[in-house]
Protein backbone atom coordinates (compact mmCIF):
# COMPACT_ATOMS: atom_id res chain seq x y z
CA UNK A 1 0.00 0.00 0.00
CA UNK A 2 1.37 3.34 -1.06
CA UNK A 3 3.04 5.01 1.85
CA UNK A 4 0.57 8.35 1.89
CA UNK A 5 -2.30 6.49 1.60
CA UNK A 6 -1.27 5.02 4.64
CA UNK A 7 -0.14 8.22 6.65
CA UNK A 8 -3.77 9.57 4.94
CA UNK A 9 -2.29 12.19 3.14
CA UNK A 10 -4.48 14.29 0.03
CA UNK A 11 -2.82 14.15 -3.17
CA UNK A 12 -1.64 17.54 -2.68
CA UNK A 13 1.74 18.42 -4.08
CA UNK A 14 4.30 17.09 -1.67
CA UNK A 15 6.22 20.77 -1.09
CA UNK A 16 3.08 23.19 -0.67
CA UNK A 17 1.81 20.33 2.02
CA UNK A 18 4.64 20.20 3.93
CA UNK A 19 5.21 24.13 3.98
CA UNK A 20 1.86 24.49 5.09
CA UNK A 21 2.05 21.41 7.41
CA UNK A 22 5.51 23.09 8.91
CA UNK A 23 3.88 26.55 9.30
CA UNK A 24 0.44 25.11 11.23
CA UNK A 25 2.66 22.57 13.34
CA UNK A 26 5.78 24.07 14.41
CA UNK A 27 3.50 27.46 15.26
CA UNK A 28 0.71 26.16 17.16
CA UNK A 29 -1.46 28.29 18.62
CA UNK A 30 -0.86 29.75 22.06
CA UNK A 31 -4.37 28.60 23.21
CA UNK A 32 -4.14 25.32 21.80
CA UNK A 33 -1.02 24.79 24.00
CA UNK A 34 -2.09 26.34 27.15
CA UNK A 35 -4.48 24.16 27.82
CA UNK A 36 -2.05 21.63 27.47
CA UNK A 37 0.62 21.14 30.43
CA UNK A 38 4.16 19.70 30.05
CA UNK A 39 3.96 16.14 31.29
CA UNK A 40 8.03 15.22 30.67
CA UNK A 41 10.12 15.11 27.81
CA UNK A 42 11.09 12.86 25.38
CA UNK A 43 14.57 11.33 24.34
CA UNK A 44 14.85 9.46 21.26
CA UNK A 45 18.30 8.10 19.46
CA UNK A 46 18.58 7.10 16.02
CA UNK A 47 18.98 3.08 15.51
CA UNK A 48 18.35 2.48 11.95
CA UNK A 49 17.23 4.89 8.59
CA UNK A 50 16.26 3.53 5.10
CA UNK A 51 16.34 6.74 2.55
CA UNK A 52 14.12 7.03 -0.69
CA UNK A 53 14.61 10.42 -1.48
CA UNK A 54 11.16 10.86 -1.35
CA UNK A 55 9.61 8.33 1.50
CA UNK A 56 12.15 7.68 4.48
CA UNK A 57 12.21 5.61 7.63
CA UNK A 58 13.71 6.12 11.25
CA UNK A 59 13.92 3.64 13.69
CA UNK A 60 14.61 5.06 17.34
CA UNK A 61 15.34 3.81 20.99
CA UNK A 62 12.94 5.88 23.46
CA UNK A 63 12.70 7.11 26.44
CA UNK A 64 10.66 9.58 28.08
CA UNK A 65 10.98 10.91 31.63
CA UNK A 66 8.03 12.27 33.38
CA UNK A 67 7.85 15.31 34.95
CA UNK A 68 8.37 15.22 39.03
CA UNK A 69 9.52 12.14 38.15
CA UNK A 70 12.70 9.52 38.36
CA UNK A 71 10.83 7.06 36.57
CA UNK A 72 11.77 6.42 32.90
CA UNK A 73 9.75 4.70 30.06
CA UNK A 74 11.53 2.97 27.23
CA UNK A 75 9.36 3.41 23.92
CA UNK A 76 10.41 2.10 20.00
CA UNK A 77 9.71 4.67 17.76
CA UNK A 78 9.29 4.41 14.05
CA UNK A 79 8.98 7.92 11.83
CA UNK A 80 7.96 7.81 8.22
CA UNK A 81 8.61 10.93 5.95
CA UNK A 82 7.32 11.82 3.08
CA UNK A 83 8.60 14.60 0.88
CA UNK A 84 12.33 15.50 0.28
CA UNK A 85 14.62 13.77 2.59
CA UNK A 86 18.11 13.85 0.74
CA UNK A 87 19.80 13.48 4.32
CA UNK A 88 22.44 11.06 5.08
CA UNK A 89 23.19 10.79 8.95
CA UNK A 90 25.53 8.39 10.88
CA UNK A 91 23.62 9.53 14.27
CA UNK A 92 20.41 11.65 15.56
CA UNK A 93 19.09 12.48 18.63
CA UNK A 94 15.56 14.19 19.03
CA UNK A 95 14.56 15.96 22.52
CA UNK A 96 11.00 17.04 22.58
CA UNK A 97 8.92 18.61 25.49
CA UNK A 98 5.78 16.67 25.80
CA UNK A 99 2.47 18.29 26.10
CA UNK A 100 -0.59 16.69 27.49
CA UNK A 101 -3.92 17.49 29.08
CA UNK A 102 -2.35 16.64 32.36
CA UNK A 103 1.40 16.47 34.37
CA UNK A 104 0.20 13.18 35.78
CA UNK A 105 -0.52 10.68 32.66
CA UNK A 106 -0.53 7.03 32.89
CA UNK A 107 2.90 4.47 32.19
CA UNK A 108 2.94 3.96 28.49
CA UNK A 109 0.33 6.91 27.53
CA UNK A 110 2.61 8.17 24.74
CA UNK A 111 1.65 4.91 22.43
CA UNK A 112 0.31 5.72 19.68
CA UNK A 113 0.46 7.19 16.01
CA UNK A 114 1.72 11.04 15.85
CA UNK A 115 1.51 13.35 12.53
CA UNK A 116 3.50 16.40 11.77
CA UNK A 117 6.26 18.03 9.69
CA UNK A 118 9.50 18.97 9.80
CA UNK A 119 12.86 20.00 8.35
CA UNK A 120 16.79 19.97 9.08
CA UNK A 121 19.88 20.79 7.27
CA UNK A 122 23.07 18.46 7.71
CA UNK A 123 26.71 19.59 6.36
CA UNK A 124 28.82 17.46 9.09
CA UNK A 125 26.99 18.31 12.00
CA UNK A 126 23.50 19.55 11.51
CA UNK A 127 20.19 20.66 13.20
CA UNK A 128 16.69 19.89 12.56
CA UNK A 129 13.57 20.27 13.97
CA UNK A 130 10.04 17.97 14.18
CA UNK A 131 6.77 18.46 15.83
CA UNK A 132 4.17 16.18 16.15
CA UNK A 133 0.65 15.13 17.36
CA UNK A 134 -1.30 12.31 18.16
CA UNK A 135 -1.19 10.02 20.86
CA UNK A 136 -4.40 9.16 22.88
CA UNK A 137 -7.15 11.08 20.93
CA UNK A 138 -4.47 13.21 19.79
CA UNK A 139 -4.34 14.33 23.23
CA UNK A 140 -0.45 14.34 23.15
CA UNK A 141 1.65 16.92 21.03
CA UNK A 142 5.77 16.54 21.15
CA UNK A 143 7.03 20.02 20.37
CA UNK A 144 10.97 20.29 19.41
CA UNK A 145 12.65 21.12 22.61
CA UNK A 146 15.48 21.95 21.71
CA UNK A 147 16.82 21.08 17.88
CA UNK A 148 17.79 17.91 16.73
CA UNK A 149 21.43 16.94 16.32
CA UNK A 150 22.70 14.68 13.55
CA UNK A 151 25.94 14.04 11.38
CA UNK A 152 25.88 13.71 7.80
CA UNK A 153 25.20 16.11 5.24
CA UNK A 154 21.88 16.94 3.18
CA UNK A 155 18.93 18.52 4.09
CA UNK A 156 15.07 17.54 4.25
CA UNK A 157 11.66 19.41 4.48
CA UNK A 158 8.84 16.67 4.85
CA UNK A 159 5.71 15.49 6.38
CA UNK A 160 6.62 13.08 9.36
CA UNK A 161 3.99 10.20 10.43
CA UNK A 162 5.59 8.49 14.18
CA UNK A 163 4.48 5.33 15.90
CA UNK A 164 5.76 5.21 19.46
CA UNK A 165 5.25 1.57 20.78
CA UNK A 166 5.65 1.06 24.97
CA UNK A 167 8.36 -1.26 25.91
CA UNK A 168 8.06 -0.34 29.39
Amino acid sequence: MNIAKRLKIPAVPTAALAAALAAATLAPSASADAMKMQAGTLVCELTSKTNLILVSKRRFHCHFNPAGSSTIERYKGEVTNVGADLEVTSSEQIVWLVLAPSVNIPAGALAGKYLGAGASATAGVGVGARALIGGVDNSISLQPLSLSGSKGFGASAVISGMVLKFEG
